[in-house]
């Protein structure tokens, strides 16, 4: 088992249904890696460069994806850019008919927009809350 700072779970109803991310902080770079990698059976250095990896889930289930972060690179930049990608695929699984589909110059953004913020908002509340910043 990994040596993991904190975990928790953060939960959204920006795009409409209850969607939950299962966060992860490592406190190991080579683990998160390795943790990732083995998690989505891919060649070993798929991750190799990975200073956090998101696997969204487009099945429509109430979890809709896996955060991993490394505790040394909690700022800003890697946490909305794996957050995004945890958004983007509820936004596909949930995305509004009225709006066009969801690849169509994602005319439905606010969607997206609000879900990228929600998500952040939480999980960086919840890393505060587990020590993760100063």
């Amino acid at each position: 088992m990994a040596d993991l700072a904190c975990q928790f779970r953060v939960s959204t109803r920006a795009a409409g249904p209850l969607r939950r991310v299962a966060v992860q902080v490592y406190e190991d770079l080579a683990e998160l890696r390795v943790a990732a990698t083995r998690y989505v059976g891919a060649e070993p250095l798929h991750f190799a460069e990975a200073l956090g990896v998101c696997h969204a889930y487009t099945g429509g289930g109430t979890t809709a994806a896996l955060i991993r972060l490394w505790r040394q690179r909690l700022g800003t930049s890697v946490v909305v850019h794996e957050v995004t990608h945890a958004a983007m695929g509820i936004y596909r699984t949930d995305w509004q008919p009225d709006h066009g589909g969801p690849n169509d110059d994602l005319d439905n953004e606010e969607v997206l927009a609000y879900l990228v913020g929600n998500l952040t908002s939480r999980i960086v509340d919840r890393l505060h809350h587990h020590g993760m910043y100063p």
